[in-house]
């Protein structure tokens, strides 16, 4: 994810990107290039296929175009934007590996590790591994955060990567993948079961946006938690009456929204395991996921 956020006219990537966008006055702008990456070489390089649009001041009106700025750029462009000030805040590593998502047709994935190739080579970086997306935060884990120690890393780890349109379950045994499943169910699936669960049991509208805080405030699985996190006010607009509300909402709630796209992914893990050799089954049993 890629952002520009005017009032530090800087670029901005990650979680950073995504939550100023999330809670700022229209002054950030927020991109998601990563879909892009599975264009044809002519659409990964058109210009001006996508663009930023963001308010020069604050507390005026996002689609007023006579006080914002409008960026025009290529997806490749955005891709180099972001490895750029990526590479300003890290340290250069000597591999770099690229998370490939699961579920995507041949065609696409093709697309998507030539793209890559070409933003890299254009930056003068050295061919990157490709692996799935779990396996590369299992890398992460071990060389980076330094979470797992020398004994662990050859034991069997159960790796959940819950992204925003997929989520991938691998199975990684002495460094190398045992099994691999992806699912259509994740974050963005969250986001939805919150809108529509204050649609049907408050008669609530929200948008986008306000679920997706709530998703990260008081998002849970379970409905008894032993710290519960305290119940927040959600605004939005009364299907009943077509005036704004606020209602106080619960995490117990968020639970009970999530619990079906939860169950889909328990399944997941669950055909993951039935995959997995007996031998390796007690690692996971003993480390957990």
């Amino acid at each position: 994810i890629l952002g520009f956020d005017v009032r530090s006219n800087r670029y901005t990537i990650g979680d950073e990107a995504r939550l100023t966008g999330l809670h700022g006055k229209g002054q950030t702008a927020v991109f998601n290039f990563k879909p892009a990456f599975g264009a044809g070489d002519k659409e990964f390089s058109k210009d001006k296929e996508y663009w930023f649009q963001y308010q020069l001041k604050e507390n005026t009106d996002f689609r007023d175009v006579r006080n914002a700025y409008i960026e025009t750029f290529s997806a490749k462009e955005a891709a180099v934007r972001f490895l750029q000030t990526l590479l300003t805040d890290i340290q250069m590593p000597e591999t770099i590996i690229v998370g490939e998502p699961g579920i995507r047709e041949p065609a696409w994935r093709k697309n998507f590790r030539r793209n890559v190739r070409e933003v890299f080579s254009e930056l003068g970086l050295g061919q990157p591994d490709f692996f799935p997306e779990p396996f590369a935060v299992f890398q992460y884990y071990r060389h980076v955060a330094k979470i797992l120690s020398v004994a662990e890393r050859s034991e069997t780890i159960l790796i959940i990567d819950i992204g925003g349109g997929t989520t991938g379950i691998t199975v990684i045994a002495l460094a190398g993948i045992v099994c691999d499943q992806s699912i259509r169910i994740a974050g963005d699936e969250f986001t939805a079961d919150i809108m529509e669960a204050l649609r049907r049991y408050h008669s609530l509208l929200i948008g986008e946006r306000t679920a997706e805080q709530i998703k990260i405030q008081i998002g849970a699985s379970m409905k008894d938690l032993e710290n519960p996190p305290d119940d927040i006010p959600v605004n939005g607009r009364d299907l009943v009456t077509g005036i704004p509300k606020q209602i106080y909402v619960s995490y117990q709630e968020i639970a009970e929204a999530l619990d079906k796209s939860i169950f889909k992914i328990e399944e997941a893990i669950l055909k993951a395991l039935e995959q997995t050799p007996p031998e390796l089954a007690a690692d996971i049993y003993r480390r957990g996921i």
